[in-house]
Order: structure tokens, then sequence, then C-alpha cells
């Protein structure tokens, strides 16, 4: 019978293979096979026990399968999920760059601006050069500018406090 360091081995290898064929799967635009394949190799992944001495390369796992299913995700204009997977790949680092980006992006998605303009924010001020939030960051002004006026003419939807 296998020891407690083999069996996470194990589990740890798994993970890591579909994670990897998630991989290939997206490159071939499989969306939704990878999206099953990053959340299968992330829920192997958390029965691997973080506090030993592999915990770094634990979390970088589970951060690639997070990032990975969430981009994934957003192709499959999943954007709720987007969020809540995000918010995962937060909880384990509260700096991950790619993490703050798509759920900031998924946020403007659903019609969430304020949330998305936070964690589009927060991305700049992990790296102030991307390029992409910045851009991201404007289109939302564009649109909360677009809503106000909309709001503004009577109009009644969800961001000015109606109903759809």
């Amino acid at each position: 019978m296998p020891g407690k360091d083999e069996c996470n081995k194990i589990r740890y290898d798994f993970a890591e293979e579909w994670k990897e064929k998630g991989n290939a799967l997206f490159k071939v635009l499989e969306y939704e096979s990878a999206a099953s394949h990053y959340a299968m190799a992330y829920q192997m992944s958390t029965y691997i026990p973080v506090s030993d001495e592999h915990k770094q390369r634990t979390v970088k796992l589970q951060l690639a399968c997070l990032t990975n299913w969430a981009v994934t995700l957003s192709r499959l204009d999943q954007h709720d999920e987007v969020v809540e997977v995000c918010t995962d790949a937060l909880a384990l680092d509260p700096v991950n760059e790619k993490a703050w980006f798509r759920r900031g992006v998924a946020n403007s998605k659903i019609g969430l601006l304020h949330e998305a303009e936070a964690d589009l924010n927060q991305v700049l001020k992990i790296n102030p050069k991307n390029f992409e939030a910045k851009s991201s960051l404007e289109q939302c002004a564009k649109l909360r500018q677009q809503d106000n006026v909309a709001c503004g003419r009577g109009r009644k939807n969800s961001l000015c406090g109606g109903s759809g």
C-alpha cells in the first residue's frame, strides 16, 4: 500500500496530467472539454495537503488550473462562473494578476461595472504597465457613461435601479 507521500505524488501527477490535457484541448478550441479537464485537475489538486514540503508547487498547480479554467469559461461566455473561479484563485494568491484581470473582465460582461473597475484597478496596482487592464478600464468608463445617459432618458435597466 502506498504511503502518504506517494499518494500525494500520484494526486499531483494526475492533476498535472489533466491540466496538460486541458491545455491541449484549449489549443484546438475544445473549450467545454478543456474546462472539464481544468476543473478535474483543480479538484484533484485540492486533495494534496498544501502544508507539506511541496506547498509552493501545489499552489502553483492550483493557480494554473484555476486561471486556465477561468479563461476557458470566458470563451464559453460563462462569466458568472469566471468570477467564482477567479475568486478562488485570489484566495490562494491575492496578487495574481491574471485572476484579477479575468474577474474584472467577467464582471464587466455581466454588468457589474463598479466591481469590474475595482478588479481592473487592482491589476494596475500589481502591474501599472498592463495595457489590457487599462483598455478594459476605459471600456468600463464608456459603458458607465452610456448607462448614465440611458438612465437620464428615463430608461429602466438593471444598472439604473430598474428591472432589466
